[in-house]
């Protein structure tokens, strides 16, 4: 990948002689301060993106990873009546 550094005495001199020598498309990579003038190293080039060889599969859904032991639970949590952990977090009565 060509890269060019130019130097300027601020961000926008430099920018504009890499667009009037790259172009609006310019990527750049590096922007350092250096004996009181800013230095832009940038290039016209991009790296291609990596693409997916094989799609990803989707995450398993709760049915599939074990939620019947939840459902059995919750089932004989409501068939004894007693009361769900947590509930003194809950509000015992209703504003009105």
């Amino acid at each position: 990948m060509p890269q060019i550094v130019v130097k300027g005495i601020d961000s926008v001199e430099a920018m504009d002689q890499i667009e009037r020598l790259l172009g609006p498309d310019a990527m750049i990579l590096e922007t350092v301060r250096r004996n009181n003038m800013i230095e832009i190293t940038a290039t016209d080039e991009f790296a291609p993106r990596p693409t997916a060889t094989a799609k990803q599969a989707p995450p398993p859904m709760p049915e599939q990873t074990g939620g019947t032991e939840f459902a059995a639970m919750l089932a004989q949590t409501l068939k004894n009546n007693t009361k769900i952990p947590h509930t003194r977090y809950l509000p015992t009565r209703v504003a009105r």
